[in-house]
């Protein structure tokens, strides 16, 4: 797919389960290439949504009934913004969690920004993340 006929955002919702971190970084990456994405932009982009996706499924639905993670993908001019948002418990900790992980961490130190707060309408978590990615050309993002 050609850059400038590439959609500008990209949207979908999994089921939790751990079958969707394959599908994710897939899409996302193909979300990524097909906007004009270097390679290197690309590999911090899928190791961070796989991370975020990781996260929402470990953590998000202890003692909870697996829901869902809607990850939105969105290019503008000189970069991505990921969003991967669940509908689960919140950021409440785990009482049998061996303490933080490096997954937080590497969502951080891959992008330009990494934001992490409740998710919309006061339910679960949403994890916003921004990649430089000068190679994109485009119109700013929409939020």
């Amino acid at each position: 797919m050609n850059p400038t006929s590439a959609p500008a955002r990209w949207q979908h919702e999994f089921d939790a389960t751990p079958a969707i971190v394959s599908q994710a970084r897939y899409a996302v990456a193909s979300f990524a290439r097909a906007s004009g994405a270097s390679d290197a932009t690309i590999n911090a982009v899928t190791i961070a949504v796989s991370e975020a996706t990781t996260n929402a499924i470990v953590h998000a639905f202890v003692d909870l009934a697996p829901g869902c993670v809607s990850i939105t993908a969105e290019a503008a001019e000189g970069s991505l913004l990921i969003r991967v948002t669940d509908d689960g418990r919140g950021m409440t900790p785990r009482t049998d969690s061996p303490g933080l992980g490096l997954g937080l961490s590497l969502m951080v130190s891959m992008s330009s920004s990494c934001d992490v707060r409740t998710g919309p309408r006061g339910v679960g978590t949403d994890v916003r993340m921004e990649f430089a990615a000068p190679e994109i050309t485009g119109s700013p993002h929409s939020e």
